[in-house]
C-alpha cells in the first residue's frame, strides 16, 4: 500500500540513547557557533539554545504532540529567547538563530529529493509536503511567541 500525501513515510532516527543525544547536541552547538562566528561569551548561550531545542523536538513527539511538534518547539524557543533578551540582557539573535538552525527541516527536503530521483513520486510529494508544513509551523510558532511576549524596544521602559 502506498503512502498518501498527508500520512507519508516518517523519517525516524530510531531509539537514541539520551547520552548520545546530549553529546551530539553539544557538538552541533559548537559547530553552529563556529559557522556563525560567535563571540566566546555567547557560546554557552548557543549550546543552551541547541540543547533545549533538540530536547523539545525530541520529547514533544514522545508526549503525543507529533504533528504540532515544530510549532510547539518554535513557540517554546521563541518565548525563552524573549525572556533571555529581556531579563538576561543578551541579544535575541544569540538564542534564536541557533534554535532556528536546529529546527529547519532540511533532512525531510533531502529525503524528498532522494525519492524524486528514485522515481517514487508519492513518497517524494509526501515528504515535500511535510517539509513545507514543518517550515510553516516553525515560522508560525516563532511569530506567535513574539505576539504573546513582544521583545522590549530600545529606549522604551516597560
Amino acid at each position: 500500500m502506498r503512502n498518501s500525501v498527508l500520512n507519508g513515510p516518517t523519517v525516524s532516527p530510531g531509539h537514541t540513547p539520551s547520552l548520545s543525544l546530549v553529546i551530539s547536541a553539544v557538538l552541533m552547538a559548537f559547530g553552529i557557533a563556529l559557522i556563525l562566528h560567535a563571540r566566546y561569551r555567547d557560546v554557552g548561550w548557543i549550546v543552551a539554545s541547541c540543547v533545549a531545542t533538540i530536547a523539545l523536538a525530541h520529547w514533544l513527539p514522545a508526549l503525543g504532540v507529533t504533528q504540532a511538534s515544530p510549532f510547539a518547539t518554535a513557540f517554546g524557543i521563541g518565548l525563552v529567547t524573549t525572556l533571555a533578551a529581556r531579563y538576561l540582557r543578551i541579544p535575541q539573535a544569540v538564542v534564536l538563530v541557533p534554535g532556528l538552525l536546529v529546527l529547519v527541516p532540511g533532512s525531510l527536503s533531502y529525503e524528498s529529493l532522494l525519492y524524486v530521483f528514485q522515481a517514487d513520486t508519492t513518497d517524494a510529494l509526501s515528504l515535500g509536503a511535510r517539509a513545507l508544513l514543518s517550515a510553516i509551523l516553525i515560522v508560525a510558532g516563532f511569530l506567535t511567541s513574539q505576539l504573546l511576549m513582544p521583545p522590549l524596544r530600545h529606549g522604551v521602559s516597560a
